[in-house]
């Protein structure tokens, strides 16, 4: 195939509709808090560059792959993905309708890149005047937070891609909002405009806890000496996504392991504090990106043990309980 950018293909092969929402832009991400000295991977990072948004329209296209590349003929449009070596080959499925695809990669029943990733793109179409709430919408999974949230953003009729390759009437879709797997501080705002209805939760202070995945080795010690401080222990799956957001909204502070609960830091208030627990074998700082993009001071804390720079998603965290201790009198000042 031939790789093109959207911009490109409707200029050159003078195909189909391109619409220009942003430039490209640089930000500069505020500094983590810590009671170490010491900064590891990406947690120096200092500044981000976004690339330039925008939303393209082609007659007879396909979507294709859990990724949600745009193919048209012979032309891979890249920019239409965040990857494009994700792809496997597939019958092609024709669909003689209308089409959008906000299906983005790893966002397959997986709520952060679901509600981080995928979600935000509905802005771009929002933006350019090409949201159209009776195309069908091409989407990761279906399951009962996604479809509520789905219905909260004004889709009728959406289909799982399932990895497969999907021709379509006409093709919508909009560009990704980053060159990573996380949004942008537009992107996050966006959620926030748009999601958030009403605040019933007067709940400040909540402790996420995990049922599944990694977990905190001594959990017991940490939680009730969170609970002894005036904090909720809440498993985010016990409520709908609509409570979720509420609880969120309604904290000042939050404390939690790493985990995709902590994709709802897009709904707190500004000025609302979190302190995230990470595995010394998994230093991801995706959720320090999360916390600056929504106006949330972050805070981290690195569990016991040697730090190592290879990722290990799975690692289980062990919390030194003198240093949360410190770690929530430096949060809550």
């Amino acid at each position: 195939m031939i790789e093109i950018t959207a911009e490109k293909l409707v200029k050159d092969v003078g195909v189909g509709e391109y619409f220009p929402i942003s430039d490209e832009y640089v930000y500069t991400l505020p500094s983590p808090k810590t009671i170490s000295n010491e900064l590891y991977g990406t947690f120096r990072e200092r500044s981000i560059l976004f690339p330039k948004t925008f939303v393209l329209r082609l007659p007879e296209a396909i979507v294709a792959g859990e990724i949600g590349i745009a193919i048209y003929k012979d032309y891979l449009i890249t920019d239409t993905a965040i990857r494009k070596e994700f792809l496997p080959v597939s019958e092609i499925i024709n669909v003689d309708k209308d089409c959008t695809s906000i299906s983005h990669l790893w966002a397959n029943n997986n709520y952060f890149h679901w509600l981080i990733s995928s979600l935000p793109r509905l802005h771009l179409l929002k933006e350019s005047n090409t949201f159209n709430n009776d195309n069908i919408f091409f989407v990761n999974s279906l399951n009962k937070y996604e479809i509520r949230g789905f219905i909260k953003s004004g889709m009728r009729y959406v289909q799982p891609i399932n990895n497969r390759w999907w021709k379509c009437k006409t093709l919508t879709i909009p560009s990704p909002m980053s060159h990573d797997a996380i949004t942008s501080p537009i992107g996050c705002k966006y959620l926030k405009d748009n999601l958030i209805i009403d605040n019933k939760s007067n709940i400040e202070k909540i402790a996420i806890r995990r049922k599944n995945g990694r977990k905190i080795v001594n959990e017991k010690n940490v939680y009730e000496y969170l609970e002894g401080i005036g904090y909720k222990t809440i498993f985010c799956e016990d409520y709908l996504f609509e409570e979720q957001i509420s609880l969120f909204n309604g904290a000042k502070f939050i404390v939690s392991p790493h985990g995709a609960g902590l994709a709802n830091l897009v709904f707190c208030k500004g000025g609302a504090k979190v302190l995230e627990m990470l595995s010394p074998l998994y230093l991801n700082a995706c959720y320090r990106k999360v916390a600056a993009y929504s106006g949330v001071d972050y805070y981290f804390l690195i569990g016991e043990g040697e730090i190592s720079l290879e990722e290990h998603p799975r690692s289980d965290i062990i919390i030194d309980t003198n240093k949360l201790k410190k770690s929530i009198e430096l949060m809550e000042g």
